[in-house]
């Protein structure tokens, strides 16, 4: 798949986001895993993304997303919805959020829960000519969950505004565990889709449902007992730069 740029975000912002989604898998004895996807149309936006998802390990068996709207997308479009597979099946138990004023760029006005209707309720995906195979209702290639705003049995606005992030967590039962020196989040996850709304009438009619494009691989983020020693090298060329000077 062609790769796509990330949006810019405000520098803190990207920064804090950016050590979460490797912190908040630290916790873990072995490897964890972290992926990102972009989401862009070749038919919208010159192509563009409409905004970024990391996903990463938490725990056994949890999985957080932080999503990233681009400042570039048109003004009052929402992001209202997101939608996952997995290969294996898994089984969304529920959706949660961190507690308000957990972290400073997240929208604590927006409380993600597990959509409750089938996934065939969902839109079509309008990139789905970008794919091989195509995500269609009614095939094997389609998704399987869906994380809403507020209300469970419907998607409607509010969502993720332009240049603003959220983050929430998605609980599994029957999942492998995320922990496992074996486990590989870029197997695990076969699809990801966000839900536009609120956008102007000349794209898609006012609201779009794009699926994502993995950015990067599964890779593999450091033990503790790793950062621990980088540390200590960085802090030890900086004990050496200042005898140096003083």
């Amino acid at each position: 798949m062609k790769r796509v740029m990330w949006p810019a975000v405000q520098a803190g912002r990207y920064w804090s986001i950016a050590v979460l989604a490797a912190g908040l898998t630290l916790g873990t004895v072995g490897q964890a895993f972290a992926l990102s996807f972009t989401f862009s149309d070749k038919d919208f936006l010159s192509g563009a993304s409409w905004g970024t998802m990391d996903l990463s390990v938490v725990d056994s068996n949890t999985l957080a997303v932080i999503y990233t709207a681009s400042g570039a997308i048109p003004g009052g479009s929402q992001a209202t919805a997101f939608a996952f597979a997995t290969n294996p099946n898994a089984t969304l138990s529920s959706v949660t959020n961190p507690a308000d004023g957990a972290y400073s760029w997240d929208e604590n006005s927006l409380d993600w829960v597990k959509y409750s209707r089938s996934t065939e309720n969902l839109p079509q995906v309008a990139n789905a000519d970008e794919f091989n195979p195509q995500p269609t209702k009614n095939s094997p290639f389609w998704f399987e969950f869906a994380a809403t705003e507020g209300r469970a049995n419907t998607i409607t606005p509010p969502g993720i505004l332009p240049g603003k992030s959220d983050i929430f967590s998605l609980n599994f039962t029957g999942a492998p565990d995320f922990t496992a020196a074996s486990f590989n989040l870029a197997n695990f996850v076969d699809l990801t889709g966000v839900r536009f709304q609120s956008l102007p009438c000349d794209i898609n009619g006012g609201s779009l449902f794009l699926a994502g494009k993995p950015t990067t691989t599964a890779t593999p983020v450091p033990e503790p007992s790793t950062l621990l020693l980088l540390g200590a090298g960085f802090l030890g060329l900086g004990l050496i730069r200042r005898k140096k000077i003083y």
